[in-house]
């Protein structure tokens, strides 16, 4: 009769253990749903800049742009910061390269102005690749910001020496 109670308690325990562990599973679902979104946008952007620069570096020219001269691009390296909440409950994420590239290429200086054909064309490239990594789809014209499901992004860039 004793082995039989003792059955049933594992039984139980075995029960409780992995409601518990369920439990804290579906909990976690939320956060593990919002940092792959951040690191969707945060690979497509990098991918996107890349082939922005690419093409650029090679001489080539996007539909509208003006043409520069081929020459060494390279995207040195990347910053995400969070900069605020937009439109209710989506955060704002900026995402910023540092681009290396050569005098003759860099145009005003700032990267980042409607004017300067090579950062235009990263910046364009970058949330172009976002907003297909989020919609499935190539936007008709290049975004300036995407929104996700729980994030809103922009795209800037830096010219470093």
């Amino acid at each position: 009769m004793n082995n039989m109670n003792e059955r049933g308690q594992v039984s139980i325990e075995f029960i409780l253990v992995a409601g518990a562990v369920l439990l804290i599973a579906v909990s976690m679902y939320p956060f593990a749903m919002q940092q792959q979104e951040l690191n969707k946008a945060v690979s497509a952007a990098r991918e996107g800049a890349s082939y922005g620069a690419g093409l650029r570096g090679m001489g080539f020219t996007p539909q509208g742009g003006a043409s520069l001269p081929g020459g060494m691009v390279k995207i040195e390296g990347m910053v995400v910061n969070k900069t605020g909440t937009v439109s209710g409950d989506l955060e704002e994420y900026q995402i910023t390269f540092f681009v290396y590239a050569p005098e003759y290429m860099q145009g005003n200086g700032d990267c980042s102005s409607a004017g300067n054909e090579l950062g235009s064309t990263i910046i364009n490239q970058s949330l172009s690749y976002i907003h297909r990594a989020f919609y499935g789809n190539w936007s008709a014209t290049p975004p300036g910001s995407v929104n996700a499901s729980y994030y809103y992004f922009t795209v800037t860039c830096q010219y470093i020496s």
